[in-house]
């Protein structure tokens, strides 16, 4: 009996230890049992913003408010200016493209994503400045 006891109990220090150093994103969460993809979905909302060298800014009404789709399309709303555009994971899930169009001119964002939860999603471009965003 107690050679299954020590079993079990090792398995269970050796696989816990292994979960904490293999995070998808720098900032967690450590595992989650829903897709990237559908943690995505919602309507998100900017809580701060983080610049390259750690000034943190709070978000306010100005601020943009985005929808994302199971279908892959964003509404991205600035008080009462709606802009229409579609969103993509990457293969890996670990960065997200936004692309939108602002009369003849069309934009792509890419973002590396550093935490995705239900009621967190922060993401983080080129420059290393992060924008916080928390569920609506």
């Amino acid at each position: 009996m107690k050679p299954i006891t020590l079993f079990l109990a090792a398995t269970m220090i050796i696989g816990g230890a292994s979960l904490t150093s293999c995070n998808k994103y720098e900032e967690g969460p450590t595992i989650s049992l829903l897709p990237a993809k559908t943690r995505v979905v919602g309507t998100w909302e900017v809580e701060k913003y983080v610049d390259a060298d750690g000034t943190e800014t709070a978000g306010d009404d100005n601020d943009p408010v985005y929808n994302f789709t199971k279908d892959g399309d964003v509404t991205i709303t600035f008080g009462s200016t709606t802009i229409d555009g579609t969103w993509l994971l990457d293969s890996d899930n670990e960065n997200i493209t936004i692309s939108y169009s602002l009369g003849s001119i069309s934009f792509s964002d890419d973002s590396k994503i550093i935490r995705l939860t239900n009621k967190e999603f922060w993401i983080e471009n080129d420059n290393g400045d992060e924008t916080h965003l928390k569920a609506k």
